[in-house]
């Protein structure tokens, strides 16, 4: 354990991944409310344990800053008020940037850790800032079909169809700032061509 109560890492659940380059490029190209935690209870999927996602939303909402491990393909959907960021491998989450989280969705197999040193923080930050950029670039297509394709399509390559079925609608509508509706609709539509 760290100063704080941290523990060092923090491992929580496994969902199944596949590949999709766009998003680790990203990541890699630079050198609460617990009744608001998600927990997927389906026998074929490892379940996160309820603490653990609890422990995690109570350190981004208490205003500690942690990062994601940058080798491993997961990622935090940060709910906020009115929109939804998200965070993966190597971004950093808490602090000032996440002060107004109001659910937090856990995806793949989470692993997080305090940040080391300054260094490590400025790195996260621009980590984090990265990811915005990316899901940011989905929202400024023209139609809402197209966002919502958008996103559905970028997160089914990187986590897998399996793990995307899992989201709400609601929480990738926050995310392509489209109606859950459209979401649903797409859903129903259109399948990742594997």
């Amino acid at each position: 354990m760290l100063g704080g109560g941290y523990p060092t890492r923090f491992d929580l659940g496994t969902f199944a991944c596949v590949s999709l380059e766009v998003f680790w490029m990203v990541a890699s190209s630079l050198s609460v409310n617990s009744s608001n935690v998600r927990v997927d209870k389906r026998p074929h999927i490892p379940c996160i344990a309820d603490q653990q996602a609890r422990w995690v939303l109570n350190q981004i909402q208490t205003g500690h800053t942690l990062t994601i491990n940058s080798q491993q393909r997961n990622g935090l959907i940060i709910c906020k008020p009115f929109h939804a960021e998200f965070a993966g491998p190597g971004a950093m989450v808490g602090g000032s940037l996440d002060s107004d989280c109001r659910e937090l969705i856990v995806i793949g197999h989470l692993s997080v850790q305090p940040p080391g040193s300054y260094e490590d923080s400025h790195k996260a930050y621009c980590v984090r800032q990265a990811w915005n950029r990316l899901i940011h670039g989905f929202t400024q297509l023209e139609s809402s079909s197209q966002r919502a394709k958008k996103v559905l399509t970028q997160f089914e390559l990187y986590f897998g169809k399996e793990t995307v079925t899992q989201i709400p609608d609601q929480v990738l509508a926050l995310l392509a700032r489209v109606s859950p509706q459209t979401i649903q609709a797409k859903r129903l539509h259109y399948s990742v061509k594997k």
